[in-house]
């Protein structure tokens, strides 16, 4: 088990702390049409990149660290600055996407109230976000509010696994589809 890195860090996790949505992944894309999006580049860019190849999907990346906005290649457009001024104009159909931040509450409530429209997210379509779990004092995270928010909301099935990714908390955030009957209520 890992130790969990202070905030403003330059800790970079590796590709296979991001398992979970490497193997979710191809099942989610194989169901939902759009890009992928994230926030925050890191590991997890390597591993969604891997699956914008062979497709005519494209990955959108945003980070604030100039020395993290490195293209991946040909399908691979990317953002340096805040999350904010990245999502002012952010339109694009998404179908699988990370958000891991600045990890604050009021900017996660931000950025998926953008990505989380059923305008940018598909139907089927999934966001995870890190650092969910329950409030880390070392940390001073409170991520976990905004989870609790859409675990109450109707229209997204919502799951968190508190033991990967630095065992902080990865939250899936799933549009559900408009035609199910728990739209119908």
């Amino acid at each position: 088990m890992g130790t969990i890195p202070p905030i403003g860090s330059n800790y970079v996790m590796h590709p296979r702390q991001w398992v979970i949505v490497d193997v979710l992944a191809p099942i989610i894309l194989n169901h939902v049409e759009g890009d992928l999006v994230e926030i925050g580049m890191g590991g997890s860019t390597n591993v969604l990149y891997k699956h914008t190849k062979g497709s005519d999907r494209t990955l959108h990346s945003c980070d604030i660290n100039p020395k993290k906005c490195v293209s991946r290649g040909a399908n691979h457009r990317v953002f340096c600055g805040t999350s904010e001024s990245f999502l002012k104009d952010f339109n694009h159909p998404i179908a699988l996407g990370i958000i891991d931040g600045d990890h604050s509450e009021d900017t996660l409530r931000m950025e998926l109230s953008i990505l989380a429209t059923k305008e940018i997210l598909q139907s089927g379509g999934v966001l995870f976000c890190h650092d969910t779990n329950l409030y880390d004092r070392r940390r001073m995270i409170k991520a976990f509010r905004v989870k609790e928010e859409y675990e109450a909301h109707p229209y997204y099935d919502v799951f968190t696994w508190p033991y990967t990714v630095s065992r902080c908390g990865l939250t899936m955030i799933a549009h559900r589809d408009p035609r199910g009957p728990f739209y119908r209520r």
